[in-house]
């Protein structure tokens, strides 16, 4: 198992399975290591595994592709350095250079409860409108989620019904699949 962020819950221990990604990416890690350069691949895990806080602060990521991003991202949110996190989650969201190995609509959820967390609602918004475009199996949980910023921008007669659709969905979804 290896440390990793969980969708802006936090750090928590996920089974490497290798026919699982990880969230945050579209590949697992064995396609990872033998599809990637090796020397892309063994920065990335470099980044998450080894770098001790001080090093990453050092890094120039000015011309660093997502890739290598996220995995700073990620290792400055396991530093509990969400501060130094937001900026890089926004760049990857910006990128027009689309990494294969990382599934950019799980990336958004993540930047959606960074964003949620700071009380940057309508960003966060933003950020979940985008993630269900690019990915309609995120439905679910985008809906959850953009529910609960509603209810803590002030919108709780929105975020309570958006609530109750998503559920209302989920028990169609469930019955059909029953029948």
């Amino acid at each position: 198992a290896r440390r990793i962020i969980d969708g802006g819950r936090g750090v928590a221990d996920y089974d490497t399975d290798a026919r699982n990604p990880e969230p945050g990416y579209a590949w697992d890690l064995d396609r990872q290591e033998r599809d990637l350069p090796e020397e892309e691949y063994r920065a990335h895990l470099s980044i998450l595994d080894e770098m001790e806080e001080e090093d990453l602060e050092a890094l120039d990521l000015s011309r660093a592709g997502d890739y290598i991003l996220w995995a700073a991202a990620q290792a400055f949110e396991d530093l509990g350095r969400a501060d130094a996190a937001l900026p890089i989650l926004r760049r990857i969201a910006r990128s027009e250079s689309r990494h294969p190995a990382l599934s950019y609509p799980d990336i958004l959820v993540h930047l959606a409860e960074a964003l949620k967390d700071r009380g940057e609602y309508p960003e966060a918004l933003e950020s979940l409108e985008r993630a269900e475009r690019e990915d309609p199996r995120l439905v679910d949980a985008c809906r959850d989620r953009r529910a609960e910023v509603l209810i803590l921008q002030g919108s709780a007669e929105e975020g309570l019904r958006l609530f109750e659709k998503a559920v209302d969905d989920r028990l169609t979804r469930i019955e059909n699949a029953v029948l």
